[in-house]
């Protein structure tokens, strides 16, 4: 679950902070592959800041960003 001190990223603000797409992001969330909440009530999709830590320091990401 979300640590109450942790900031949920738009879609976008996590693809430009990790150099990558937004369509790139929203098939990763698809796929499982990025942790996201659903804002209750409407569409929009935010990412939890940890993820974007998580993400960045997994060896596996700069492999497939760069593919």
């Amino acid at each position: 679950m979300l640590a109450s001190s942790d900031r949920l990223l738009r879609v976008k603000e996590f693809a430009e902070a990790l150099g990558l797409e937004p369509d790139t992001c929203y098939r990763w969330i698809s796929a499982g592959r990025i942790k996201a909440v659903r804002i209750a009530g409407s569409r929009a999709v935010r990412i939890p800041s940890a993820e974007l830590k998580r993400l960045a320091s997994v060896q596996e990401f700069d492999a497939a960003a760069t593919a």
